[in-house]
């Protein structure tokens, strides 16, 4: 399965896009751009991809009649450009993100002194405000609370994952309706900060993109919030980029710049080619129109 985080998905643009088609090819055309997503392309098996969405070969094949112009064949495979494009962003986000965190990672190890080293099953964990908790430093146990000075050899910042950044996630994180088990959360962070590689501002930068997020759509204080344990964990939600979404004005923008265009190919009497996206025709277009002014100059 893929190890992306949520797929983008425009509501009006999908609208727009399959405004022509029958409910059930809509349902097949969704199914097959979430297993685009999680598996890179899809078959041109279509017994396959009939067996995939659940339906006959021949059921399948009335389907792709009214949504295959929606796929390019790109190296033996189905792919949708478009969704492709957005696949390509996330895995380089994702990517730059996973390469931050090892660098700054690499950093901090190299920090520590080469002996009476931190295990790194404790390293950043959380600790309970009024519960004391053994640390192993050597061969001599140590007793560790929200208020104990620092163990020999540990880096200077070894505190910040105690109660303090708790409490600023739990600040930043967007109120929710219904269960929100802080006690899951606290493991789910401590599993992650265990893993390697994530430190605690990526999960309070994430917290702070999410809440502006679901502020933006009016979701807070709803049932739609994701538990902050879900948030942290093993998908690493706090990594994502959780933009704003598109505005209406925005969204009408970008349908009337789309509107545009497509009459400007028409008038320039250029035909999509089979299952051509709209990127890609978008763009023929647009350069099909800088040739044409550059020759009227």
């Amino acid at each position: 399965m893929s190890e992306l985080p949520m797929m983008p998905w425009w509501p009006s643009n999908y609208i727009s896009a399959t405004r022509a088609m029958r409910i059930a090819e809509r349902g097949a055309y969704c199914d097959l751009l979430f297993f685009q997503w999680e598996m890179g392309h899809l078959p041109t098996d279509h017994d396959r991809l009939a067996q995939m969405i659940g339906v006959s070969r021949d059921e399948f094949e009335d389907l792709w009649d009214g949504i295959k112009h929606k796929f390019e064949v790109i190296d033996g495979r189905y792919v949708n450009q478009r969704l492709e494009s957005h696949r390509k962003k996330a895995m380089e986000k994702r990517d730059r993100q996973r390469a931050g965190a090892r660098k700054t990672n690499a950093k901090r190890q190299e920090s520590l002194p080469l002996s009476d080293t931190p295990s790194d099953t404790h390293s950043e964990a959380l600790t309970d405000t009024h519960t004391s908790t053994s640390i192993s430093t050597g061969n001599k146990p140590m007793v560790d609370s929200a208020k104990s000075t620092r163990p020999r050899g540990w880096p200077s910042n070894w505190c910040e994952a105690k109660e303090n950044n708790l409490e600023m996630f739990k600040d930043r994180y967007p109120k929710r309706s219904g269960a929100q088990p802080w006690k899951r959360a606290r493991e789910a962070i401590n599993a992650r900060l265990k893993e390697g590689g994530i430190k605690w501002s990526d999960i309070l930068d994430g917290a702070t993109r999410y809440a502006e997020h679901i502020r933006a759509i009016g979701k807070e204080n709803t049932p739609f919030v994701m538990q902050a344990a879900t948030f942290c964990g093993p998908e690493c939600h706090f990594l994502e980029d959780w933009g704003v979404p598109q505005t209406d004005e925005e969204r009408e923008q970008e349908q009337r710049l789309d509107k545009d265009l497509n009459e400007l190919g028409a008038m320039m009497g250029l035909e999509r080619d089979a299952g051509e996206s709209d990127e890609s025709y978008f763009g023929r277009v647009k350069k099909a129109n800088e040739r044409r002014l550059r020759a009227m100059q």
